[in-house]
């Protein structure tokens, strides 16, 4: 018998990126989370957004890992890494550095997924 339940808060994941990153606009596709290095909290993988992305054949290149969330905006501000974070989360992070927020691309085939919901 399943235990009672009740969603807290909805929320999606987003890009943390430096506010100054020369070579990302306001949406990274699929083929540009490839290329550069990633922040990452603790092991990658563990995380069902960084689990899609490997069903696309995207695997990130992770340069740095911490273990703390509040560590990811110092490590991506004024670099060209990356780091895949809530966009709750985001918004708090966002004025500890220069860092910005930027839309990830998702398959529309994708919507039902379970780490998407």
């Amino acid at each position: 018998m399943p235990l009672p339940a009740t969603d807290l808060c909805e929320d999606r994941c987003v890009i943390l990126v430096a506010r100054d990153h020369p070579s990302v606009d306001e949406r990274l596709t699929r083929r540009s989370l490839a290329r550069p290095a990633w922040v990452t909290y603790q092991r990658t993988y563990d995380a069902s957004a960084v689990r899609q992305l490997g069903m696309l054949g995207i695997e990130p290149r992770v340069e740095v890992s911490v273990d703390s969330f509040q560590s990811l905006p110092l490590l991506v501000a004024g670099t060209r890494r990356i780091a895949l974070v809530q966009a709750r989360l985001s918004r708090l992070l966002e004025p500890i550095a220069a860092v910005r927020a930027v839309e990830l691309w998702w398959h529309p085939v994708h919507p039902h997924d379970a780490g998407h919901v």
